[in-house]
């Protein structure tokens, strides 16, 4: 009886670990500004431009394969990236993750952003760069599938 007892307390604890990691696990719906309120992001600035400890904005947390996306993908539910600095929005694909980093020259001046959208953390599948920080010079960069997905979403303020 007591081995019954503890295959079943042992089921039940296994269960609710899975519950409780697919819940963590889920792909991330939440809109996000940059730059954060937060002001523990920070560790320090170059000319004012903030350098952060953590490049993501948003963590990579069980991606949406892009293998399955399409033209026709429905991104009105995805969630929102917004920039302050640059003035836009774009959306991306549930559960990406988004990287914001400089662009900068040999004598470490910055010339740009980038704003990496990926789904591993040693590969971008897509990114937006504007030259010079200046919103009205941008391209992007990866897959076409992807790039059109994204571009069609981008809004400037």
């Amino acid at each position: 009886m007591k081995k019954l007892i503890l295959i079943l307390a042992l089921v039940v604890v296994l269960l609710v670990a899975g519950l409780c990691w697919r819940r963590t696990h889920a792909p991330s719906t939440t809109d996000v500004t940059f730059p954060p309120d937060d002001s523990d992001w920070m560790n320090d600035s170059v000319d004012g431009t903030p350098i952060f400890i953590n490049p993501y904005v948003v963590e990579i947390n069980n991606p949406v394969d892009w293998t399955t996306l399409s033209a026709k993908t429905d991104t009105t539910t995805w969630p929102t990236y917004t920039d302050v600095t640059l003035g836009f929005t774009i959306k991306y694909p549930p559960g990406w993750g988004v990287k914001k980093q400089w662009i900068r020259n040999d004598e470490g001046d910055i010339e740009g952003t980038i704003i990496d959208f990926v789904v591993d953390p040693h590969d971008s599948i897509a990114h937006i760069a504007f030259l010079n920080n200046n919103r009205d010079n941008y391209t992007f960069e990866g897959d076409e599938k992807i790039i059109g997905l994204l571009g069609s979403t981008l809004k400037f303020k």
